[in-house]
């Protein structure tokens, strides 16, 4: 995931900082999609290889640093999303024909499955 800053005096973007999205001991299909960021702009989702990445945005530099990896509990997770509010995540897992949900802690942006 690039991070970029605008330049609005020229419209151009100029690239501040790239993070992986996978763990560290994945080796396999990276098809990683869709990027949201919590209402509070606190934090960065994104989804891919089974998991949902959390990362921190530093409001000062722009930067992201990994939170945690969290398993979706199924397999391909085709989307996410967090509910207006969002206390809570959906990941809905494409091969595995399931919809899990879990809490999102607001101070941490930690996920933890609901049950």
């Amino acid at each position: 995931m690039t991070v970029f800053a605008y330049q609005a005096a020229d419209g151009t973007l100029k690239e501040l900082h790239t993070v992986s999205t996978r763990p560290a001991d994945y080796h396999g299909n990276n098809s990683t999609a869709k990027i949201q960021k919590d209402r509070a702009g606190k934090f960065v989702l994104n989804r891919g290889h089974d998991r949902i990445p959390v990362f921190a945005i530093d409001p000062a530099q722009g930067t992201l640093t990994l939170i945690e990896q969290v398993k979706t509990q199924g397999k391909t997770p085709s989307n996410f999303s967090l509910d207006p509010t969002a206390a809570y995540l959906f990941a809905a897992n494409e091969n595995s024909v399931s919809i899990i949900l879990f809490h999102v802690n607001a101070a941490t942006g930690r996920l933890r499955p609901a049950g």
